[in-house]
């Protein structure tokens, strides 16, 4: 079995549930409220900044051929929220010390990676329903979710070429961290939602 879908079966259920997580239920209906997508926000940040963070740094220790720079989401999430007249917050210092301590060898940057690459995937459905309810925009509020825009295929299949080019000797640790990496999300979210 191909290690993309060994991600993907093993992180199916984590996955699954943070598509279930309050924050993010209903994000492409009608009634989602702008204070609860402002909470996302604010908890993406923080658990973004977590995780990106670790992924820059290890990046060129590991010596890893693949530039996560231009990739880098943080900025987005500053700038829907600075659109939103809200603010930041770095309150939860637990996101990022569990991050670091996943994130110790390039496969499991490798599987960090996929659920970060892989959360543009959706983004340009939820971008259309954003503008539909709550008039959020790729250039207002919704800079995060147009992801790469057009270039959202492109770079999520330059990242699985990536994957697949890598000397792999085993699976297990992509894929723990890529589970420890939904559920980061999900702890995440969970702090923000109460």
């Amino acid at each position: 079995m191909m290690i993309l879908e060994q991600l993907k079966l093993k992180t199916r259920q984590q996955h699954a549930r943070l598509h279930q997580h309050p924050l993010l239920k209903g994000i492409t209906q009608s009634e989602y409220s702008l204070a609860r997508y402002i909470q996302l926000l604010k908890a993406y940040y923080e658990i973004y900044s977590a995780i990106e963070t670790v992924l820059l740094q290890r990046q060129s220790q590991f010596k890893l051929d693949f530039d996560y720079q231009a990739r880098y989401k943080l900025p987005w999430l500053y700038a829907d929220l600075t659109d939103l007249k809200s603010s930041p917050s770095m309150i939860h210092p637990t996101l990022a010390k569990e991050s670091a301590g996943f994130i110790t060898t390039p496969e499991q940057w490798l599987g960090a990676a996929y659920v970060l690459e892989g959360s543009t995937l959706g983004a340009s459905v939820i971008s259309t329903c954003l503008q539909k309810s709550l008039r959020i925009s790729p250039q207002y509020a919704g800079h995060f979710f147009n992801a790469y825009g057009l270039n959202t295929s492109k770079y999520w299949h330059e990242y699985q070429i990536f994957l697949a080019n890598q000397p792999i000797v085993t699976t297990t640790k992509i894929t723990d961290a890529a589970s420890q990496t939904f559920d980061l999300f999900n702890q995440g979210l969970d702090l923000y939602a109460q």
